[in-house]
């Protein structure tokens, strides 16, 4: 906001009448400051925070969910998945059998 210069609203009929239909809802103009002549330089605003959660929620790991994902299918009758097995956790939708 540093580089704005001045804000207009203009409504009705007289954002119509500069800018056309594209104005008949109304218009905002902005102006921005102008450059100065002379050494350029080059101001920053920062801003940095760190953030800590205030609950973390356990979950599993990848041994403790290809067991209990090997016990909802037992649980439901289907065959469990062999890509559970304790030697290989990766998981793929297309091995289940029902």
């Amino acid at each position: 906001m540093k580089d704005v210069e001045s804000l207009q609203v203009l409504k009705d009929a007289s954002a119509t009448s500069i800018y056309g239909a594209r104005g008949a809802n109304g218009v905002v103009t902005i102006t921005t400051k102008r450059g100065e002549e002379g050494v350029a330089r080059m101001e920053v605003d920062m801003f940095s925070s760190v953030q800590h959660p205030t609950s973390v929620i356990d979950v599993l790991n990848a041994q403790q969910f290809a067991q209990l994902n090997n016990e909802m299918l037992a649980n439901g009758g289907i065959q469990t998945n062999p890509d559970f097995s304790d030697r290989s956790f990766s998981w793929s939708r297309n091995r289940l059998v029902k």
